[in-house]
């Protein structure tokens, strides 16, 4: 996350903002809207990691809650018990990896409709060189 900021930072385009004499904060916020799609995954993996620790916040406060509940499942070796918590965690990681994408498509739709576009362009090109060519009417006349 550091080093792409400050890959960023030291890019030409950062330097020309500074050179039109655009102020530090500006071109701060030109910097973050770089990088914002790693910033965003990295955000969504904290979401994700600091779900897992829940179990263990829950248990050193002695806080009720799903944390809890998987740890004394775990504990007594209720299967039932782990099987729905792996779903519901794996359920909320999915969802905020859905959103994450969803963000990023309207945060910046050229960069995330890029790789679908190349994507159906070779597709396209690979079904007209496997297509057979129909004859021309010329062909038929002779």
């Amino acid at each position: 996350m550091r080093s792409g900021l400050l890959q960023v930072l030291q890019s030409p385009q950062i330097e020309f903002a500074r050179a039109c004499g655009l102020r530090p904060t500006q071109v701060f916020r030109y910097a973050l809207s770089d990088i914002r799609g790693s910033l965003m995954t990295y955000l969504v993996l904290l979401f994700a990691a600091s779900l897992s620790g829940a179990a263990i916040v829950e248990s050193v406060f002695s806080w009720p809650g799903v944390g809890g509940w998987s740890l004394d499942g775990v504990l007594k070796g209720d299967v039932p018990v782990i099987q729905g918590f792996v779903l519901i965690m794996g359920t909320t990681s999915l969802l905020g990896y859905v959103v994450l994408d969803a963000l990023i498509t309207l945060l910046d739709p050229v960069r995330a409709a890029k790789p679908w576009q190349d994507a159906v362009r070779s597709a396209c090109a690979q079904t007209r060189q496997l297509s057979p060519k129909k004859p021309s009417a010329a062909s038929e006349k002779s």
